[in-house]
């Protein structure tokens, strides 16, 4: 199964370090029907991100607007010098995550929405 973090391959070293909520963040891409795709490409599940061991189902909508959400909490998470965990909701589930959670979670949505365009330009 293809993901875009390759959660799997994370070393022991790192899981340690960051946490299992770090190490197991991932996105799995759907395969793409690209002729549906085309037709309405907000609605179109795009894959599943894993996070904190729940799995959620993501339309393109979805990928775009929490990748954009998360984008502009990081700026407050980062300034905020008292607090060890943010709460943030996604689709209706609320996780606490760290600092370096946050920026996994962003980068993880990120590079997502990138595989997902690059799939639909190479047609996969």
């Amino acid at each position: 199964m293809n993901s875009v973090n390759q959660s799997v391959a994370v070393s022991d070293k790192f899981r340690d370090r960051y946490g299992d909520t770090w190490a197991n963040m991932d996105f799995y891409p759907a395969k793409l029907n690209l002729r549906v795709f085309r037709m309405s490409p907000m609605d179109y599940i795009v894959g599943r991100l894993k996070i904190a061991g729940k799995s959620i189902e993501m339309s393109y909508k979805n990928l775009l607007s929490y990748e954009t959400k998360i984008s502009t909490m990081i700026d407050v998470v980062y300034t905020d010098k008292y607090s060890d965990s943010w709460e943030v909701q996604i689709s209706g589930i609320k996780f606490d995550l760290q600092k370096h959670e946050f920026t996994r979670l962003f980068e993880t949505l990120r590079d997502a929405k990138i595989t997902i365009q690059r799939k639909y330009q190479l047609g996969l």
